[in-house]
């Protein structure tokens, strides 16, 4: 079993390639270029450096959000597209669960967290018996008041992980992960996924834990409408 993986959910570009739970390689990019311009060209790199092709690929993997919107997208459509060709599965599974899968075997709690700009993270919570928390979008400050109640040791990886630690409170229990270990990697998406994750590529949906900024644009557009405009548009309609 071959399973191909893909990370383009932060600013770092990322796949690797596994056959039978070994690892057979990587390729990571942290090197401001877009993901479209990128990505494609990483995966046929690591293909010919593993003497494969992409019709040996069984499965793909990928890290379907949260994340940024644009790079979540990218991911998940390049997938989709590569998977469609064949109909092989596709597992779009959490970009933190997925960092969660690559931590090492550290006691406390892992506080995996990604930088949703605005003094907000994506972040969930796990321990050595799994989750402790779902995925959300929170405020840095809702995060630490309930590190503060589980008060136990606490490891913070991801992108948003050195944002968290100086923010909050500098306990000697709460630290950094090691830089080479601390953020999501496409190897990451493989190990997350589990047997019932894979299905038709048809079905790989992006997942997004609040409305981008053109949603949200538009909606705060909509929201100052004058009251008599839908009328209006509804009169000119009928």
């Amino acid at each position: 079993m071959i399973v191909l993986g893909v990370d383009t959910s932060a600013n770092a570009c990322s796949t690797a390639l596994v056959r039978d739970d070994i690892l057979l390689g990587e390729r990571f990019a942290l090197s401001g270029h877009t993901h479209s311009a990128t990505l494609l060209s990483m995966i046929d790199e690591l293909l010919k450096a593993c003497g494969l092709a992409i019709q040996d690929i069984d499965r793909f993997a990928v890290t379907a959000g949260p994340g940024s919107f644009t790079g979540v997208r990218i991911g998940v459509a390049t997938v989709k597209g590569l998977a469609e060709v064949g109909q092989k599965p596709c597992a779009g599974v959490s970009t933190l669960e997925a960092m969660a899968a690559l931590s090492p075997d550290l006691s406390g709690i892992l506080c995996c967290a990604m930088d949703a700009r605005r003094s907000q993270v994506y972040a969930a919570l796990f321990d050595e018996n799994g989750r402790l928390s779902p995925d959300e979008a929170l405020p840095i400050a809702e995060l630490e008041r309930r590190l503060l109640q589980l008060n136990r040791p606490v490891t913070f990886f991801g992108d948003g992980a050195e944002l968290c630690h100086k923010t909050m409170q500098q306990r000697p229990d709460w630290g950094l992960a090691p830089e080479e270990v601390r953020y999501q990697r496409a190897y990451g998406a493989i190990l997350a996924a589990r047997e019932e994750d894979y299905g038709p590529p048809a079905l790989l949906q992006a997942t997004y834990l609040r409305p981008s900024q053109a949603e949200r644009v538009a909606s705060a557009i909509a929201s100052k409408e004058p009251v008599g405009a839908g009328a209006s548009l509804a009169q000119r309609s009928a």
